[in-house]
């Protein structure tokens, strides 16, 4: 247990945000929390969110603000990067500025973290949209390599925006968001966290609001850069087992799972050309293994197809066939 409760930095990204960024930034001013720096990263908009924003600011003058204005735009990843540099809080936590929190969100977290001592804190996260919302169901898991397995294979959400992290955990192992990574930005971060990290706890109640109605946010974009991202981090991820020397059965079974995953999602979005490019990725997944991972059957149904001798072209289609068929049943 720690002696006192911590200070906590809050990084917030901001990029055309008009829509949302006042709502973001009024639930932040609101957290009953005191030891807060909140850290805004401009990453060049365009509209009127910075404004809105400095407004917000200006009517709570007691919050420690900073706002860190970016030369040019780099994307999600890069801000969080810069604004992770400019955080001087014990912990942190990324926020989106299209999202919001509740008001004893990083009190009930950081309170969790005094407790045990833990590097990370999770919380459950609520879908927000027009149609109404829902609190997605995260598994239960015994322990950081637990955790870290099911981050990796989604039953866990990888989310950076629902979790207070050591901030030595990030700078003792150099672990960052990598620019030009803008999707699975925080996979790429968070099961190398989880990998280093001693002790994590979670906080059953659902306080951070993620909104799914924002079409301009950045998990909305096309499949064939969600693709080339995807292919991007699993080399890194090989990279890091080979690095680190991972053999745990668990964490080498979780990233064939996270493969195989990529790789159906490939086979029904990616173009024939891009295929051919990812053909030497394809190579180095146990497809074989797939029947006994917990993925959609019209993913393993164009996984195997992957083995047979039917053309590429045949199989693709194939495939989109067997993924309509099955999206008219349900």
């Amino acid at each position: 247990m720690m002696d006192k409760l911590p200070s906590v930095s809050v990084v917030v990204p901001v990029y055309n945000a008009s829509a949302f960024i006042e709502k973001c930034a009024v639930s932040l001013m609101a957290q009953t929390y005191a030891d807060l720096q909140l850290v805004f990263v401009d990453d060049c908009s365009t509209d009127d969110g910075i404004e809105k924003l400095q407004r917000v600011i200006e009517a709570h003058p007691g919050r420690e603000c900073n706002v860190v204005r970016l030369k040019q735009n780099g994307g999600s990843a890069n801000a969080r990067l810069v604004g992770l540099k400019s955080a001087g809080g014990q912990y942190v936590i990324m926020v989106d500025s299209d999202d919001y929190v509740a008001h004893d969100f990083v009190e009930r977290l950081a309170v969790q973290a005094q407790l045990s001592d833990a590097d990370i804190v999770m919380c459950d996260f609520c879908y927000v949209s027009p149609g109404g919302s829902r609190v997605p169901r995260q598994a239960e898991f015994d322990g950081p390599e637990d955790c870290m397995a099911k981050v990796i294979t989604g039953q866990i959400h990888s989310s950076l925006c629902n979790k207070l992290i050591r901030k030595s955990l990030y700078d003792d192992h150099e672990i960052y968001p990598t620019p030009g990574l803008n999707f699975y930005d925080d996979k790429s971060v968070m099961y190398r966290l989880m990998y280093f990290a001693k002790t994590i706890e979670y906080v059953h109640s659902p306080l951070y609001y993620y909104n799914i109605a924002n079409g301009q946010s950045q998990t909305h974009g096309n499949y064939s850069v969600k693709i080339d991202s995807a292919f991007r981090l699993l080399g890194q991820m090989d990279e890091f087992y080979r690095a680190h020397k991972v053999d745990s059965v668990a964490l080498t079974e979780a990233l064939n799972q996270f493969k195989c995953l990529v790789y159906g999602t490939a086979l029904l979005y990616a173009t024939d050309d891009e295929l051919a490019h990812y053909k030497n990725s394809f190579q180095h997944i146990p497809t074989r293994q797939m029947f006994g991972y917990s993925l959609p059957m019209h993913f393993k149904a164009a996984l195997a197809l992957q083995n047979t001798s039917l053309p590429l072209r045949l199989y693709r289609q194939c495939y989109r066939m067997i993924h309509n068929a099955i999206g008219r049943l349900k």
